[in-house]
Formats: C-alpha cells, structure tokens, sequence
C-alpha cells in the first residue's frame, strides 16, 4: 500500500522535475511506481483524491514557477547536439575512441557500450577511422561500409572542435572531439539532381551513378535500366573521367563523400522541416476570429487529401515521400488541430466530444476556404479520432477514409497492452487527471531543453522496428518537427487530447458511406493488432492491410504503402 513516504518521494521528484528537465524521466519512473502500488492495491478509486489531497498545492506551486520562468531553449553547445547534429547515426568519440555521446539514430548501436571498438563496425573499417583518429590529418574521412539492411552507406568521420558546455555551470572549453555518421545512399530526386548539376551528369549517367554507389554491378545496372552491358560500361567511363575518380571503387568514396555532405547540408539549413517548393505553410482566418495554420505538401494543383495529424505527429511528411506525391499528383492539405502548431486554441477549452466536434468544423471551413468539395481523408495514430468523426458527420466532403496505424476503438482493458509510458500517460488521464498538467508541461521543458532525444526514446524504445526507422535522417526530421510542432504552444492541447483517446468512437461507424480503409504495422506495439480487430467487427465494411516490418512510424518508413492505398481509394471513388 502506497504510504505517506511514497508521496514525500513524489514532493521531492516534483520540484526535482521542475529544476532539472533532464531529470523527467526519473521522475516518470518515480510516479509510475506510484501508480502502479495503488492498483495493485485495489485503490485507483481513490488516486485522483490522493493526489488532490496531498499533492496538489505542490503541482500547483511547481507549475506556477515553471510558468514564471517561462520556456527556456538550450542555445549552448553540448557534445549531446553534436551528436544530434549528425545527417544520420551520429556518434561523437574522443581521439581515444570512447563514446562521448550518441544521437537516437544510433541508440541501438551504443547502449551500454563506452568504446568505438565495441560498435560492431567491419574491421578494415575500424581500421582506418582508427589509424585517422591517431593522425588527424584532413577534417574529414569517408569511407564507404554496409548498413544492417545490407545496402551500402559511407561512414563519414568529421573533426568538430566547438565550444562545448564544461560542466552544469556556464563554463566553456574548446574541446576536440570526432562526430562519426551512417549515412544511408538512398538519394531522393533532390539529392540526385544536385550530383547530377555538380559534375554535370546527364539523367543516364546520374542513375548509373546512384546504383553504383548502392553497390549493384555493372551487369544488375543493365537489366535494371533495360540497357546493354557496353552501354553501361560507356557511361561509367565518363563517370569516371567526369568525377575524376581512378577507378570504380574510388569513385564510389566520391560519391559516398557527395552523399554524405549533402545530407549534412540539407539538415543543418533545414533543422525544423520549414517552407519548401514541397512543402508550403500557409494560414487563414476562420469565421470565429482564430487563425488555422497548415502545410500544402505535394502537388501545388493535384488530387487534394485531407490530412489529420495525431498527438505527437505533427502534418509533416518525409521529404521522399512528397517529391513521389509531387510526380504522382497527390496535394496533401495538413492543417495542424487546434493548439498545435499555428492553430489558435479553442476560447474557452473544449474538451471531449465538444472538442472532437469543433476540430471537425475546422476542418470543414478549411475546405470550404479552398473550394474543395470532397476528398480522401487521412488520418495519422490518434488524428483518426477526428478524421472518422468527419467522415461520419459530413459524409458529402470524405470520398474515402484512410486511418494510419490507428483506429477509433476503446476499452480499458487496452491499458495493459500500452507500452511503459504511453500506459502512464493514459492510466494518469483516466485516474488522476490532476497531475497529468505537470506530467505535459515537465515533458515540455526536456524537448524546450534540446532532448527530444530523450522524450522519442523513452516512448519508443520497446519497439526495435520504430528504433529502426528513426536512423532514417527523412524519418528522424519528421518525427522531431511534429513533436516540436505538438508543443509549440504548450502542453494544454495533448492534455486536452488524452481523454478522447480513451474513448471508443466506433460508433461512428455506422453513419460512414465512404470506403474505409486501416493500414496497420503488424510490430506497432503502441496500437496492437488488438485495438484494430475490434474495430472491424464493428464496421465490417471497413478494410485493413497489415504491414509486415512496420511499427508506430509506418506513415513515415512505409509511405509508399500508404501512396498505394490512397491510388486504390482514388480509383474505385
């Protein structure tokens, strides 16, 4: 039985969280043992009075300073934004090769691991970073390598000697350190048209290029563009002459080199996903006054998709996706929700079905405003709630209804199915709603402090397929500018979230004419398979696909899956 030391415990994590950001997720563990003591104890009846009783002059006064001291952003340096610095895994060593630090990318690779040499990497590999580690000659060393995947990446090895934060106090020291990424070769159209431009290519030559540094071989780079092997043999000679490379091999470095700074590049100048020939902010005054922020991604004129973001997720999606939405036609309309983004909030708060309804209007005067009649409507992990309660309300304006690793089914048995923190969160909302305003708003000042890092993991770290998918710089930049665009405005709209989320909605069901269709990832550990099967035997009309390899990010790792789903839906509407 929890007793009144427990709550002194949570006093001092209280003012602990409020003091030191970095300290969440200590707090988190402190909280979820708390939580769990008491329905173990048969007491969840009375949780949300304890924590009125006993703990709420202490919430408030915490939060009231946090309010005072208003949200604070890092600006100083730390061998930790080294690392995340990275256009790939990122991990920083000293000259001795001890792992200083390490970005999420690359969590799987350093856990518990403190030498480079314990990283698994090929051994000619670690040669050479070693042997350049000792010389120091150059400020950067390439050297192409093979992902876990199998297909080929270049390992690039830069000296960075920075102002590094010395200690906890406002003290600077420049210290040498050595930032070592993956890169992953897959170049999108942006990146091959730059290669293309920078050593004057013609279209034939960029793609032979790009196979080549994905390790096919001549003759697989023949049947694959339908073309005979001297053709091809032709046009890797003026590769070579072009690129003034002595041989394939070298060549091949040359281009893992491009490769790699142009992913570094295009990460530093866009380190929050902004305004892109892709992707283009835009605003519009809704008829009570707010403003409603949203992203035109795609193609500027093509077929429009109504696009519903989730909690965390934000309206972004990866930029290969949308150079491929831009060729195929596909215009994805993402407004952010309301207190998301550059969406006013709701004044007063909504909450509940009021809140699911007016997020809805919104969205109908959005379309209203860009004299869309009808689209398909997507809508990503929790944004299904709101996308199937608009198919539902105004079946005129959805011509399909896609739902991407989500579905609007509830039962409070789901609770133990939810991993360690998404299960606190939820179990917070429903028995002691009381504290879940600190829990949000302390959550706020570890991302405001640079460690998103931190807050990704900690909700995603059970799931290796997840884990996976964030090594991706294309999936990494998706997922940390929604979540920076999630809390842009404070907590106050995730709060107002979590309750609807608890909620079964499939009794909307019933009133959908359109298609219905869930994409689903078969490793999702956040939505299991479980939450989904009910869902169907509610609307037997409705249509999954499992993704075998998907979890929780399958909208950004699988989105051709989800391109091949909205052409389905496209074609039989």
């Amino acid at each position: 039985m929890s007793t009144e030391a427990d709550l002194d415990v949570l006093v001092d994590g209280i003012y602990t969280a409020m003091a030191e950001p970095l300290r969440y997720d200590d707090f988190m563990a402190c909280w979820d043992d708390f939580v769990q003591r008491c329905i173990d104890d048969g007491q969840t009846d009375t949780l949300g009075s304890r924590v009125q009783g006993s703990l709420d002059s202490h919430l408030s006064c915490a939060m009231e300073i946090m309010e005072r001291l208003g949200r604070h952003r890092q600006d100083a340096l730390t061998v930790q934004q080294v690392a995340d610095s990275a256009p790939g895994m990122g991990v920083v060593v000293d000259a001795g090769g001890h792992i200083l630090a390490s970005n999420l990318q690359a969590a799987t690779l350093t856990r518990g691991r403190l030498q480079l040499a314990e990283l698994g990497l090929d051994d000619d590999v670690f040669k050479r970073v070693g042997r350049w580690l000792r010389a120091q000659e150059g400020n950067f060393l390439f050297s192409t390598c093979q992902l876990d995947d199998g297909q080929n990446g270049c390992l690039l090895v830069a000296r960075v000697e920075l102002p590094i934060r010395s200690g906890d106090n406002a003290g600077f020291a420049a210290r040498r350190c050595f930032l070592l990424s993956l890169v992953d070769l897959r170049l999108g159209e942006e990146a091959t048209t730059a290669l293309a431009d920078v050593f004057a290519l013609s279209e034939a030559e960029a793609e032979v290029a790009v196979l080549l540094s994905n390790g096919a071989s001549p003759a697989q780079i023949a049947e694959r563009r339908g073309a005979s092997i001297n053709t091809v043999r032709t046009q890797i000679k003026r590769l070579l002459k072009k690129t003034r490379a002595n041989g394939i091999p070298d060549m091949v470095r040359i281009l893992c080199g491009f490769a790699a700074t142009h992913s570094h590049l295009q990460r530093q100048s866009r380190r929050a996903l902004g305004a892109t020939p892709l992707r283009r902010e835009k605003t519009i005054t809704l008829p009570d006054g707010r403003a409603l922020g949203y992203v035109d991604q795609g193609a500027e004129q093509g077929r429009p998709v109504l696009f519903v973001h989730g909690m965390l997720f934000g309206p972004y999606w990866t930029d290969h996706a949308l150079e491929v939405c831009a060729r195929q036609g596909w215009r994805i309309i993402a407004p952010f929700r309301a207190g998301f983004g550059s969406t006013d909030a709701f004044d007063p708060p909504r909450s509940g079905v009021g809140l699911v309804d007016a997020v809805v209007q919104d969205l109908v005067w959005l379309l209203a405003h860009l004299h869309i009649d009808s689209a398909v409507v997507v809508g990503h992990a929790a944004g299904s709630v709101f996308a199937h309660r608009l198919a539902a309300r105004h079946p005129l304006l959805a011509d399909g209804l896609l739902m991407v690793s989500h579905a609007p089914y509830w039962h409070d048995r789901l609770l133990a199915e939810l991993p360690m923190r998404q299960r606190l969160v939820a179990r917070t909302s429903r028995f002691a709603p009381g504290m879940l305003p600190f829990l949000t708003r302390s959550g706020v000042a570890l991302i405001d402090s640079g460690r998103e890092d931190r807050f990704i993991d900690a909700l995603h770290r059970d799931n290796p397929e997840d884990m996976r998918a964030l090594r991706r710089p294309d999936v990494w930049n998706a997922v940390v500018e929604g979540l920076r665009q999630s809390v842009r405005q404070g907590p106050q709209a995730f709060c107002l979230d979590c309750p609807v989320l608890l909620h079964d909605w499939s009794g909307d069901a019933e009133q959908i004419d359109a298609p219905v269709h869930i994409l689903h990832g078969l490793e999702d550990r956040v939505v299991t398979p479980s939450t989904i099967e009910p869902y169907l035997a509610r609307n037997r009309r409705a249509e999954v696909s499992w993704v075998d390899g998907a979890g929780q990010f399958l909208l950004y790792s699988h989105w051709p899956r989800v391109l091949d789903v909205l052409r389905l839906m496209s074609a039989a509407g």
